[in-house]
């Protein structure tokens, strides 16, 4: 049977058309869900409310009774699900209601997370508006466990005082840039970052490596920490994660809220190996093999159409 090269191409035109060109944040997150050593993850995908901000997108989706988040505004303001980084994504969407920063939506886990002495946290995040607090802490605090030891803090994400560099704060109180400031990364905002931070605890000090990449301008997987040595006390737990506003919004309004995106956050129990983490950041940013396979039959029927055409 004679197959048209007209119809070909059509079908396989349409076929490109519909087939994600690139990587996505759903690839990734099976990738994540998939690791062994998973311990809690948070998609932001799921039903959602609209008049107060609940549903199953804001559950933790490694079991159906794991740490699952609630809403805790100050005063009112919503954490809100929004579209993410790409079409197969949601994500969600934190605001500081006020330029001070201390007003702010933010989610709660009230439950304890355990990672033991091995862990690894990673995440997409984007970083909107924001303009120094005029209120102490200055800080705008984005992922932060709550845990009451001087050199046990477990602060993942936090936005500097002059909101221009986004760094970790574990262990003693000092900082270390993951965009910008010293990292290699330059923040921006509305831009788009791919995070992996990862972290072993032993005799009392804890070692910290870290990449990042710029994916909304196609940017390198770059290590921003290598081996960084500090003190820290216990293991990485807390007795709750606070994620749009510091912790201690649990029992406080003193304290800063960011305005960011988040998607696709996750905490291992273990140090992801390098070939993990690469694999990880290719499922984003790498075509599918199904994609190319289309693109790739596409452009070589395009000749053959044009010689029939003569």
């Amino acid at each position: 049977m004679k197959i048209s090269t007209k119809i070909s191409l059509v079908a396989i035109a349409s076929a490109v058309a519909m087939a994600p060109l690139f990587g996505s944040v759903a690839d990734l997150e099976t990738l994540q869900f998939g690791h062994t050593s998973l311990a809690y993850q948070y998609t932001f995908e799921g039903t959602y409310t609209a008049a107060d901000g609940t549903g199953t997108w804001i559950n933790q989706k490694v079991d159906d009774s794991g740490v699952n988040l609630a809403q805790n505004p100050f005063p009112t303001a919503l954490t809100t699900q929004s579209s993410g980084f790409d079409m197969s994504s949601k994500m969600a969407s934190f605001g500081g209601a006020s330029s001070q920063g201390v007003a702010g939506s933010g989610l709660l886990a009230s439950e304890t997370i355990n990672l033991g002495t091995t862990a690894t946290v990673e995440f997409l995040v984007s970083f909107g508006n924001m303009t120094t607090p005029g209120y102490n802490p200055k800080e705008r605090f984005l992922i932060e466990g709550a845990n009451g030891t001087t050199n046990g803090r477990t602060t993942f994400g936090i936005v500097s005082q002059s909101c221009d560099a986004f760094s970790n704060m574990v262990g003693g109180p000092s900082q270390l840039n993951l965009i910008g400031g010293t990292s290699d990364v330059a923040y921006a905002q509305d831009t788009w970052y791919y995070v992996v931070q990862t972290f072993t605890v032993n005799a009392g000090q804890i070692t910290i490596n870290a990449w990042v990449a710029d994916l909304t301008n196609d940017g390198e997987l770059t290590q921003v920490l290598t081996d960084i040595t500090k003190a820290f006390t216990g293991d990485i737990s807390t007795t709750y994660m606070s994620l749009g506003r510091s912790a201690g919004a649990h029992t406080t309004t003193q304290r800063t809220a960011a305005v960011a995106d988040l998607d696709a956050l996750a905490f291992y129990d273990s140090v992801l190996d390098m070939d993990t983490i690469n694999e990880h950041f290719n499922s984003i940013t790498i075509p599918e093999a199904g994609s190319a396979a289309l693109v790739l039959a596409f452009a070589a029927l395009i000749p053959v159409l044009r010689r029939r055409r003569k």
